[in-house]
């Protein structure tokens, strides 16, 4: 259980860290709020790009050396920030610890998609997001305060010793997953099948999955620059965003089971649906107390949705081609965290932070309606063939 629940806790962490003081770091150091949206739009690219590729990999080369990869990785680019203040420089850390993301949730979720069964996956994923929530309430209050104490540069410092960790643990410690056939390494052609086979679930349940990481994506940047402009330092905006995490902590397990037994999509409707109305919401908060209320509701919506596009995903994969359509499949989710800094920078540059709130809401209110109206529940798919 260590090698599992500890390293996801560390990983969690370390990239909350990372998430929530990367984009005021910029802003201390005399960046504008585009040129913070520009940064932290690295993290989705470094996502997207290595999604399919890390698909291939995890299917030629197994889960462990995958997850071993992205904790690296992740260390790496989080001990290199503190070593220039260039935007580009900045930029290019960012894209580095977004591709170990990639690295580091693919290889989990083909490891719990290959040992577990579809009616078990919802709560084995929602666990493992409960240990990754504790990351999330830890990681912004003791990196707010490491912060506003000691500097940035100590903070991201911290988060490279999380990540180091927990690539430690994942390096001993005895970690279960398959390991692929080199000979039978997939091509590109079997990617190209996979997408093909599968338009309908991509235009579709990728499209809500698209939507909501948009919205959590928003939530993340959106949070620290209406703080920002309030005048609140980095410690009083990690404890709005802990405090919002210790509100989504209490649902990952409950969100686990309702999915279970009633469904995903009577989870995953409430879920967008209050984060719609949240971020909507966000762009009327005008003080602490209002960011802090808007912050808990984001949190409770999080909670809700907790293990939501995972679970979908690990659902839908078919098992000959389960690395390939995982890769596809979080191409579809991680486009979101590329999309929304790229419109809230865009908008904030050109209008107001509060339009670029309500575009991303927008945004995640028509994915809502695309999941409500035009997704099959997936629950019943327990053994898919294709």
């Amino acid at each position: 259980m260590i090698a599992a629940y500890l390293p996801a806790f560390l990983m969690a962490t370390a990239v909350h860290v990372f998430l929530i003081l990367l984009p005021l770091h910029v802003l201390d150091i005399g960046g504008s709020p585009a040129a913070a949206s520009f940064v932290v739009l690295g993290l989705g690219l470094g996502m997207l790009a290595c999604d399919i590729p890390v698909g291939f990999l995890a299917s030629r080369f197994g889960d462990k050396r995958i997850l071993l990869a992205g904790t690296g990785v992740a260390s790496l680019a989080s001990f290199c920030v503190p070593l220039s203040g260039h935007l580009g420089f900045l930029f290019a850390m960012a894209v580095l610890r977004g591709a170990a993301s990639s690295a580091w949730i693919l290889g989990l979720v083909s490891h719990i998609t290959a040992a577990l069964p579809a009616n078990q996956r919802g709560r084995a994923i929602s666990v493992f997001g409960g240990a990754m929530r504790f990351g999330v309430l830890v990681g912004p209050l003791a990196g707010g305060s490491i912060a506003t104490a000691f500097g940035y540069e100590a903070a991201f410092l911290v988060a490279g010793v999380c990540s180091l960790a927990a690539f430690a643990i994942v390096l001993t410690q005895t970690y279960p997953g398959h390991v692929g056939d080199a000979a039978q390494a997939p091509a590109l052609s079997r990617l190209k099948s996979v997408i093909s086979g599968n338009i309908r679930i991509f235009m579709t349940a990728g499209y809500a999955a698209l939507g909501l990481q948009m919205m959590r994506a928003g939530r993340q940047l959106l949070i620290p620059l209406f703080g920002y402009g309030m005048g609140l330092e980095a410690s009083s905006i990690g404890l709005i965003f802990s405090l919002s995490a210790l509100v989504d902590m209490t649902l990952f397990y409950p969100a686990g089971m309702a999915m279970d037994r009633y469904g995903r999509k009577r989870v995953g409707v409430p879920s967008l649906t209050l984060f719609a109305a949240g971020l909507a919401l966000l762009a009327m908060a005008d003080s602490l107390a209002g960011l802090l209320a808007v912050g808990l509701l984001l949190g409770f919506a999080n909670g809700l949705g907790s293990g939501f596009i995972l679970t979908m995903g690990s659902d839908l994969a078919p098992v000959q081609r389960r690395a390939e359509f995982l890769g596809a499949w979080r191409v579809l989710g991680d486009g979101g965290m590329v999309v929304a800094p790229l419109l809230i920078g865009t908008l904030g540059a050109t209008s107001t932070l509060a339009v670029a709130a309500f575009a991303v809401a927008g945004v995640g209110a028509s994915a809502t309606l695309v999941l409500w109206r035009w997704v099959d529940e997936t629950l019943k798919r327990s053994s898919p063939s294709k």
